[in-house]
């Protein structure tokens, strides 16, 4: 049975969740102030910890960073349950490690909905994700690390099967990155022609974007901008080629390495092919997110597109599994997935009925409905990855 820390000084939410808590299977922990949360979680070592701001004595931003940096503790699921609601309040949450920040009111059922999510996912191999190695063991140093590597980071959404939500994973993932990193991060759209990214965000079709081929050899950033398109959300676009157009595998690639030597991370949107078009910028990445719905026939499709990466010689490690829910129920569970395939699962996107809503609005769902379930696990997914890349 998995247990829950809550630190709440307010009898009537503590009792409100233990209530809710253990209806849903939980074991409850209750503690009232921060020094006997942290006292009952070095006991327990729950699983889970929920946590409020403004407390007696501690506050909630210590209590985190004292849970994140005992050995005991760092491994618990963070939640901020507070009254408070502005921006720098989050920032200042997830800046103390806590995976998720909810204002009140939440129903009970979100709240366990958002804790099952949580426990679902899997820590990534974090070697795959901090700065570049060294082409050999180097002598143990004292000299502090970067804040971040000199080049941006390229992280790549690709499945190998159709309607897995590759679009919506991108949309949503660069649209995470920018809120959390508060910086402009560039999407691309590698496919044969502007069909996917631009509807996500409202935009229509643009002849005067995304045709490189007018650039040439003297593509630089200078020439690269007049193909970027500008989102109010913080995130510029470089569209596909217009129709008809057929841009050299090696002039995307070079476009790319422009946008990570001036973004901290460049999110890319990849057609559903590891062949030519696609293959230099998809095995120069940093990250593959590899998505798969839990339907058998779509895990199938997956292992065989993690044999291919590794033909490639792609390494293994720096492939992440994300599973999306994009049916309500059925396939396989989640757990019997990753025990399937023997590798953890980094990301679960739960049953969003208004992805689809969010699409046909022009508005990725982390701005239409940013404290869905679904939001919040991509968002958590930006926030994981920002970490392991040291720009958090």
């Amino acid at each position: 049975m998995k247990s829950v820390l809550v630190v709440d000084d307010d009898p009537n939410i503590g009792k409100l969740l233990d209530f809710s808590l253990q209806h849903a299977g939980f074991s409850v922990i209750l503690a009232q102030d921060g020094d006997q949360g942290l006292a009952l979680a070095e006991e327990h070592c729950p699983d889970v910890a929920i946590l409020d701001v403004m407390m007696p004595g501690m506050h909630g931003y210590e209590v985190c960073r004292r849970l994140r940096a005992d050995e005991s503790t760092a491994h618990a699921k963070i939640i901020f349950l507070t009254a408070r609601a502005q921006p720098i309040d989050e920032q200042e949450a997830l800046k103390a490690g806590a995976d998720m920040f909810l204002s009140k009111p939440v129903m009970p059922d979100d709240l366990i909905k958002h804790i099952q999510s949580l426990l679902l996912e899997e820590k990534p191999d974090v070697s795959a994700l901090e700065a570049e190695p060294a082409a050999e063991p180097a002598a143990p140093s004292t000299a502090q690390p970067e804040a971040r590597p000199a080049r941006g980071r390229v992280i790549v959404c690709f499945s190998a099967t159709p309607n897995t939500g590759v679009t919506a994973l991108s949309a949503n993932l660069a649209l995470a990155f920018a809120a959390s990193l508060r910086q402009r991060i560039p999407l691309v759209e590698l496919h044969d022609e502007q069909n996917e990214v631009l509807p996500a965000f409202g935009l229509s079709a643009d002849a005067h974007r995304g045709n490189l081929l007018a650039t040439g050899r003297d593509l630089n950033w200078d020439t690269l901008q007049l193909h970027l398109l500008e989102h109010p959300s913080g995130v510029r676009l470089l569209p596909a080629p217009p129709d008809g157009s057929d841009v050299p595998p090696a002039l995307t690639e070079r476009a790319v390495s422009i946008l990570r030597d001036q973004f901290p991370v460049v999110v890319v949107d990849a057609m559903r092919s590891l062949e030519v078009p696609v293959r230099p910028v998809l095995l120069d990445a940093d990250l593959i997110l590899l998505l798969t719905t839990p339907e058998v026939s779509a895990i199938r499709s997956m292992l065989q597109a993690i044999q291919a990466l590794r033909t490639l010689q792609y390494p293994d490690r720096q492939v992440l599994i994300v599973v999306n829910n994009v049916r309500p129920s059925g396939g396989v569970p989640v757990e019997k997935l990753a025990e399937g395939i023997k590798r953890p699962i980094f990301g679960v996107i739960p049953h969003e009925p208004a992805m689809v809503e969010a699409l046909r609005s022009g508005r990725p769902l982390l701005a239409l409905r940013p404290h869905s379930t679904a939001s919040q696990a991509i968002a958590r997914m930006a926030i994981r990855l920002s970490r392991g890349f040291r720009l958090l």
